[in-house]
């Protein structure tokens, strides 16, 4: 079973997370491979971007904020023009720019959501149908369901270790490298890498807001201090 952004809240019995692992500790899990060794999260502060929801699209049920950096889903459809690119069976939204090259590093505030899915995607996804998580499907995610329970969308679904404290969470993205990384603001600590992937096309930030509980179900772009940082001048910063 999959992480779950089609209208409800996509609860993922025990039986059905797959770890792959033994008793380990979080540096020798998978997603720690592709990790550079060494790394640490302030070096890709260098590289943030500042980054907007792309309001053309979000699926109908979810609210954006006017300085569109906010996401959250109501319970009623908005009467939205009809576009193309907007999501019309998952709740999900994209933000811009798109990513096609470079390093870029970007945060979120998840704050206090039960639920919640973030990463990224492919240009090419499906706006239409039923939006399975899985980098299979062309998404790369780390999702939380319940509070305490953590996933990245790799096929079979990986269960994470990471502290039931984390409101905020970095997203890291080499196109060069094809690594796309998530860590803990909070702590600075490493959550997960995907193994390297091609980048053939356009990437999105992806945003999956959990169905609303107590109203605490908000999804924040936090703002970047300029432009993203292509990946030669990272060479010549020595990152």
């Amino acid at each position: 079973m999959k992480p779950d952004v089609n209208g409800g809240p996509g609860k993922i019995p025990q039986e059905n997370l797959t770890c792959g692992v033994g008793e380990v500790t979080v540096n020798e899990w998978p997603g720690s491979l592709w990790w550079p060794q060494g790394a640490e999260l302030t070096d890709y502060f260098f590289f943030t971007v500042d980054m907007t929801l792309d309001v053309d699209t979000a699926h109908k049920d979810l609210y954006i904020s006017e300085d569109l950096r906010r996401v959250r889903c109501g319970y009623r459809q908005q009467n939205c023009r009809v576009c193309p690119e907007r999501f019309s069976a998952a709740l999900c939204v994209l933000a811009s720019p798109w990513l096609t090259s470079g390093r870029h590093y970007w945060e979120v505030d998840v704050g206090t959501s039960a639920e919640w899915n973030l990463g990224v995607c492919k240009d090419s996804v499906s706006r239409h149908d039923t939006v399975v998580l899985s980098s299979d499907c062309g998404f790369w995610t780390v999702s939380c369901r319940e509070k305490d329970t953590f996933l990245a969308g790799t096929a079979p679904l990986t269960e994470l270790m990471v502290s039931p404290r984390l409101h905020r969470v970095g997203v890291f993205l080499d196109c060069e490298m094809g690594t796309i990384s998530f860590y803990h603001v909070g702590d600075g600590s490493h959550i997960f890498t995907f193994p390297p992937i091609s980048v053939t096309e356009p990437l999105h930030p992806f945003f999956g807001p959990g169905v609303p509980e107590d109203g605490q179900n908000f999804m924040t772009l936090c703002p970047g201090w300029g432009p993203s940082v292509d990946s030669e001048l990272g060479k010549a910063m020595g990152t």
